[in-house]
């Protein structure tokens, strides 16, 4: 097959998708979030059936642009701890930290001065 195509697809999971399998495939997350069971309740009987006892799942969208020749092989997903899941919050923790430390090498210093 030749030509353009764009994917999107909505997944829902018990556990956040790990965000490296779908980038090496050219997929990227476009949305993620954890969502009550109970905001998809309308949808079909079957997939909320998947979901039993579970109050909270993940929904993730993920979108495929490009080639239809670059869609060599299934996607495949795999679900689990990624460290990838807490970068932004580290991305904002280490300059505070580093901060924080900063300061108090300061304040230790200038009371050892004195």
């Amino acid at each position: 097959m030749e030509g353009d195509t764009y994917i999107k697809l909505y997944l829902l999971t018990r556990e956040r998708v790990k965000p490296k399998k779908i980038n090496s495939l050219g997929f990227e997350i476009y949305f993620e979030r954890k969502i009550k069971i109970s905001e998809i309740s309308g949808i079909d009987k079957e997939i909320i059936g998947l979901f039993k006892n579970t109050e909270e799942i993940w929904l993730t969208v993920v979108t495929y642009k490009g080639k239809v020749s670059n869609l060599l092989r299934d996607l495949e997903v795999s679900t689990g701890f990624s460290i990838w899941q807490y970068v932004h919050y580290i991305a904002f923790t280490v300059p505070v930290v580093i901060a924080l430390l900063v300061s108090l090498i300061v304040v230790h210093t200038s009371k050892v001065s004195k």
